[in-house]
C-alpha cells in the first residue's frame, strides 16, 4: 500500500471522510502545519466545510503529538470563522487552541485564549461553553501550582453544567474538584461531592467516574483513620477498575487497600496486595509507586516484628535467615520432585515447614468436600501424631478462613488479635502466634499449611510468610504431580520415566513459571533460586 503524501491527505480531509488514519497522520506530522496550510489556502473556502477541514487537521496534529502544528491550524480556523462572522465557532476554536497551547507547554498563552473565549461565550449567552472554559481554567490553575485559584473555577463550572443539565460534564468537573480537595486534604468539603459523584455515576452508568469516586472516598476515610470504611470503598473501586481494565486505577486502589490492611493489622491480606501491586508497578514501569510499595513493606515488617526491634534497617540476622531458608527450600523442591507417595510428601512438607519457620507446631490440611481435614502434623515437642488425634488441636476458624478466601493469615498475638481472639478455638488452644497460607493449584485452594506457637508472641514475621508461601507453591505442584503419576496407566506409572533429572527439572521450572504468570523474579523466589540460577537451568 502506497504511503499517503500531503496532497492525498488534503483531499481526504476535504472529502469529509472523518478522522485521518494513523499512516496519514504520520505523514501529516512529518509535513508540518505550514506546508499543509500553504496547500489548503489555495483550495479552502471560508465556509463550514473549510472550518471542518481545518479542525480535523488540527485535531490530528494534536493526536500525533504535534501541539504547535495544531495551534497553527486552530489559529487559521479562528481567522476563517471571524471572516465568516461565526462567533460561536471563534469561541470553540479558542477552547481548542487553549488545550493545544497547554499541551505544548505554553500555559500563559493558553490562559489568554481561555479568557478571551470565555468573555465571548458570556457575550453570546452560551452557558455550556462558558462552563467548559471555566473547567479548563481550573485544570490550568491546578497544573500551574495554584490549586486554591482552581476551586472557584470548578465550582462556577459545576453550577452552570448542572443548570444546563449537562450531567456527564458536571460529573467530570465534580471529579476534578473532588480530586483537588483530596490533594488539599479538605475532607469535610469532599464528602458531599463524593456522594453526588457516586449517585450520578450510577445514574448515567459511568463506571470510570464511579470507580474514582470510590477511590477518593476510600482515600478520604484512610486519611481520617477510618480504615474499615476505607477498605470497603477501595474494594469497590478495585473491582470496577479491574472490570474496565484500567491498570493505573487498579494499581492506585491496590496500594491504598494495602495501606488500609496494614493499619487494620491484616498482614496476610496486605502482603498479597503488595505482591500484586509490585507486579503491576513493574509492568507499568512506575518507579514512584515501586518506591511506595517498598515503604509499605517496611511498615508491614514493623507490625510483625517483636516490640523493641530497631527498624531503621533490616537486621542482618533476618537477611541471613531468609537466604538460608531459600537454600533449604531449594533442597526441599528437589526432594519433593522425587516423591510419588502422598504420605511421604506430607512428611517432607511439614519437616520443611518446622525447619523454615521454627514453629512449635505445624499442620497440613487438605480440602475434603466442604471441610478442611488435617492430613499430617508436626511438633517440636513430639513426633508426628495420627491426624485424628490432632484434628481438634488446630484453629479451624483460621484454617477455614484461609481456605475460603485464599488469603494468608499472620497473627502476631492471636489471643489479643481482635479478629481472632473471640474465636473459641483460639482461646481454648491459648494460641500466641499463628501463620496460615493457602496451598493452591491455579485458582483453586487445595488446602492450607498452618503453623502456630503457644510460647511467644511475634513468632512469625515477613520472612516466614514469604518462605511458607513459596513452600506452599511447591507443595501444590508436588501433590499435583503425585496425583498425575497415581492416575497413570499401570504400564507407565511414572510419566517422567526415561527422562533425565535435568529434563524433569526443566519441566518443573516451566510449570512454576506458568503458575507465576511468566514472572521470572516470582518464579525464582518460589523455586528458591536466584535470577541467574533460574536462567542457567532453563538453558
Amino acid at each position: 500500500m502506497a504511503t499517503p503524501n500531503p496532497p492525498d491527505i488534503l483531499k481526504q480531509s476535504l472529502s469529509g471522510s472523518g478522522i485521518l488514519n494513523d499512516a496519514a497522520a504520520e505523514v501529516l506530522k512529518a509535513s508540518g502545519a505550514s506546508s499543509m496550510l500553504a496547500l489548503m489556502r489555495h483550495t479552502l473556502k471560508d465556509d463550514r466545510d473549510g472550518l471542518k477541514s481545518l479542525e480535523r487537521i488540527g485535531d490530528t496534529f494534536l493526536r500525533v503529538g504535534a501541539p504547535k502544528d495544531a495551534c497553527e491550524c486552530y489559529r487559521e480556523a479562528m481567522g476563517m470563522a471571524e471572516r465568516m462572522g461565526d462567533k460561536e465557532r471563534v469561541c470553540r476554536f479558542h477552547l481548542a487552541l487553549g488545550s493545544a497551547l497547554d499541551e505544548g507547554g505554553q500555559p500563559t498563552l493558553a490562559l489568554e485564549s481561555y479568557r478571551s473565549g470565555m468573555t465571548l461565550a458570556r457575550a453570546l449567552g452560551d452557558r455550556g461553553l462558558e462552563a467548559r472554559f471555566l473547567n479548563n481554567l481550573g485544570i490550568l490553575s491546578q497544573k500551574g501550582n495554584a490549586p486554591h485559584e482552581a476551586i472557584p473555577y470548578y465550582e462556577k463550572s459545576l453550577v452552570l453544567k448542572e443548570e444546563e443539565k449537562d450531567f456527564r460534564g458536571a460529573l467530570s468537573t465534580r471529579l476534578n474538584l473532588a480530586a483537588l480537595l483530596a490533594t488539599l486534604t479538605r475532607w469535610p468539603e469532599l464528602d458531599p461531592h463524593i456522594e453526588k459523584i457516586l449517585l450520578r455515576a450510577r445514574e448515567v452508568r459511568d463506571d470510570r467516574s464511579e470507580a474514582y469516586g470510590y477511590l477518593l472516598q476510600g482515600q478520604g476515610a484512610s486519611a481520617r483513620g477510618k480504615w474499615e470504611s476505607a477498605s470497603a470503598s477501595l474494594s469497590s473501586a478495585l473491582a470496577l477498575f479491574q472490570k474496565m481494565g484500567d491498570a493505573e486505577g487498579e494499581l492506585a486502589a491496590t496500594l491504598s487497600m494495602a495501606e488500609a490492611a496494614i493499619e487494620l493489622r491484616d498482614a496476610g491480606h496486605a502482603y498479597v496486595l503488595l505482591k500484586a501491586g509490585q507486579e503491576m508497578a513493574d509492568r507499568l514501569r512506575d518507579g514512584p509507586r515501586s518506591a511506595r510499595i517498598l515503604t509499605l513493606y517496611h511498615r508491614l515488617d514493623r507490625i510483625l516484628a517483636p516490640p523493641g526491634r530497631d527498624h531503621t534497617t533490616t537486621p542482618i540476622e533476618e537477611i541471613t535467615r531468609e537466604r538460608n531458608g531459600l537454600s533449604r527450600l531449594q533442597e526441599v523442591t528437589h526432594a519433593l520432585n522425587c516423591e510419588n507417595d502422598p504420605a511421604r510428601i506430607f512428611d517432607r512438607i511439614l519437616d520443611a515447614t518446622v525447619s523454615l519457620t521454627g514453629a512449635e507446631r505445624a499442620f497440613l490440611m487438605l480440602r475434603e468436600g466442604e471441610e478442611m481435614r488435617v492430613r499430617a502434623s508436626r511438633s517440636q515437642n513430639a513426633a508426628a501424631a495420627p491426624a485424628e488425634a490432632v484434628d481438634k488441636g488446630v484453629s479451624r476458624t483460621i484454617a477455614e478462613s484461609v481456605g475460603r478466601r485464599g488469603i494468608p493469615v499472620v497473627s502476631t498475638s492471636a489471643v489479643q488479635d481482635k479478629d481472632w481472639s473471640t474465636q473459641r478455638s483460639v482461646s481454648d488452644l491459648n494460641l500466641r502466634a499463628t501463620l496460615c497460607v493457602p496451598v493452591r493449584s491455579r485458582k483453586r485452594v487445595l488446602g492450607v499449611i498452618y503453623v502456630d506457637d503457644r510460647r511467644r508472641d511475634h513468632a512469625f514475621g515477613l520472612v516466614d510468610l514469604r518462605l511458607l508461601e513459596s513452600l506452599a507453591d511447591q507443595a501444590a505442584l508436588a501433590l499435583f504431580l503425585a496425583s498425575t503419576r497415581t492416575e497413570a496407566a499401570p504400564a507407565q506409572t511414572n510419566p517422567f520415566e526415561g527422562k533425565t533429572l535435568a529434563e524433569v527439572e526443566r519441566a518443573h521450572i516451566e510449570a512454576t513459571l506458568r503458575s507465576a504468570g511468566g514472572n521470572d523474579a516470582d518464579a525464582a523466589r518460589r523455586l528458591g533460586l536466584t535470577a541467574e540460577e533460574l536462567a542457567d537451568r532453563r538453558r
